[in-house]
């Protein structure tokens, strides 16, 4: 079914095309699918089919996800990197921009297998390929990256204060405040044991990675943002987040989003892969386990966002029909699941 889209939308989309060399006479355009941060639309313009993509900003959150996307585009297209959309043309005053449009398909939980995982993680080897960081200059840093384990507590810090002045007004909020206590108090523990790596191993707390350590990263990297074709095996897509990232948080981030989560059991093999390209791949292995109970504890604090009000705003831009109360509900639940996930993994520490 063709999408309505105002006469502004229409100039919009044709300006774009134009803007990319494209030569169209009919254009039709249909909503695609809606994301967590922007707004998807797939023109047909004549025989051909492009994406465009509207990003969100407000006074709150000035992320320049446009940005970022188009500059780790732009990365991996000089770098020759095929799996990933084309940049075609972008109009940043109105924060859109037009990609190639890849066909594919969404695997399911079941579909993820050892030879989907080792996949990926060539993907995010191949980006870092020391021939290729020449190309690097106009990337930009990932989203919430930092240099040292106390710039991610800090962040976190800050993630749990906006929790305090969230108003409580149901059983739903309720049961967010029993929550959030209980992240508040694993908190501590996660905080403690990361003084006593710093105080017993080779692990500081404040000393910043030093530049080789550094990985070009999609971010919020998952099979979540990976489409599966038959002929061409994964292709990537979403990087309004890319750019230089701590693999800490990258790596982590792989198993513990919690759309398409990814068994542990292939967490070796993936790191394995996707470390090959750096020189120091045990040591930063070995800083990647001590901080993942931190990063489980961090998605907790991202997956209960619905209970922050300005979080709201930002998802009503990407989905107008967005039911709050019902999307309280179900991220309590998954919550509790990652709650669950970092205090096993903060129970593993013992084994590093």
């Amino acid at each position: 079914m063709t999408g309505q889209f105002s006469l502004s939308s229409g100039k919009t989309f044709r300006a774009l095309l134009a803007k990319g060399g494209i030569t169209v006479d009919k254009l039709e355009v249909v909503q695609g699918e809606q994301g967590g941060n922007n707004r998807i639309d797939i023109i047909q313009a004549d025989r051909d089919q492009y994406v465009a993509k509207w990003y969100f900003s407000s006074d709150r959150d000035q992320r320049d996800r446009l940005g970022s996307e188009w500059s780790f585009l732009s990365y991996a297209q000089s770098a020759g990197l095929r799996s990933v959309p084309r940049p075609l043309a972008s109009l940043p005053e109105q924060r859109v921009a037009l990609y190639e449009y890849l066909p594919g398909r969404k695997l399911s939980q079941k579909e993820i297998g050892l030879k989907e995982v080792c996949e990926a993680a060539q993907f995010l080897s191949d980006l870092n390929h020391p021939s290729l960081l020449r190309y690097s200059a106009g990337l930009q840093m990932a989203s919430e990256a930092f240099w040292s384990a106390a710039g991610h507590i800090e962040h976190i810090d800050s993630r749990l204060a906006r929790f305090n002045d969230v108003i409580l007004s149901g059983e739903i909020d309720e049961s967010f405040a029993s929550l959030r206590n209980e992240l508040q108090n694993l908190w501590q523990q996660i905080k403690t044991a990361l003084r006593n790596f710093e105080a017993n191993f080779a692990f500081s707390l404040d000393e910043p990675l030093v530049i080789n350590k550094r990985m070009i990263s999609p971010s919020d990297f998952g099979f979540h943002n990976i489409l599966f074709t038959p002929q061409d095996g994964l292709k990537f897509i979403d990087f309004e987040y890319a750019g230089w990232d701590d693999p800490a948080k990258s790596l982590s981030d792989f198993f513990l989003q919690p759309a398409l989560p990814v068994p542990f059991e292939y967490f070796e093999s993936f790191v394995g892969i996707a470390l090959q390209n750096f020189s120091e791949k045990e040591k930063i292995l070995e800083r990647v386990k001590i901080m993942l109970p931190l990063f489980a504890l961090k998605w907790c604090c991202i997956i209960l966002n619905p209970f922050v009000p300005e979080w709201a705003d930002r998802s009503k831009f990407a989905n107008n029909s967005l039911n709050l109360a019902n999307l309280k509900a179900e991220r309590l639940v998954k919550a509790e699941d990652m709650l669950i996930r970092s205090r096993y993994l903060l129970g593993l520490y013992q084994d590093i």
